[in-house]
């Protein structure tokens, strides 16, 4: 493989695990504040009826806080009745646009790279449909190593 591209795949994936590190870093501080880090939302399509089926969970457990079947209100509703304290905090709220490390990350140019290029290597690496294997072949590491800088969802 051209030695520019590695180089290039290599800024990308440590892009990642400088954004995954400030993530982890501001859900820690959240978390020592006595927030709890919650995720849900819908969970299938709006019916017929208007209504969807819904859950809020814990981010690091999974345990199911609430869930129900309804409309957006219902679920606001249950998420106030299930946090009267506003403790919760949604995993989507953590980071946000004005953080410079959050997607298209914050990748060093390499020369020899065009913009266009880097940016489907920057997809593909981070495509959920692209295995640690794949990456590991690209760049002459172990899956192991690559894992270390790829966000597990």
């Amino acid at each position: 493989m051209d030695k520019p591209i590695k180089q290039h795949l290599i800024e990308i994936l440590e892009a990642f695990k400088r954004y995954e590190d400030r993530r982890e870093a501001r859900i820690q501080e959240l978390e020592t504040q006595g927030r709890r880090i919650v995720d849900g939302g819908q969970t299938s399509s709006y019916g017929e009826d208007g209504k969807c089926d819904w859950e809020i969970t814990d981010w690091r457990t999974g345990e199911v806080i609430a869930s129900g079947r309804g409309t957006i209100e219902d679920y606001d509703a249950a998420g106030d009745a299930s946090d009267p304290e506003h403790h919760f905090f949604h995993i989507d709220h953590v980071s946000d646009d004005d953080d410079p490390l959050a997607p298209p990350y914050d990748v060093r140019p390499t020369e020899g790279v065009p913009d266009s290029l880097s940016r489907a290597l920057i997809e593909w690496a981070e495509n959920s449909g692209t295995s640690n294997e794949d990456i590991a072949i690209v760049l002459g590491w172990s899956i192991e190593k690559v894992a270390e800088f790829r966000k597990e969802d």
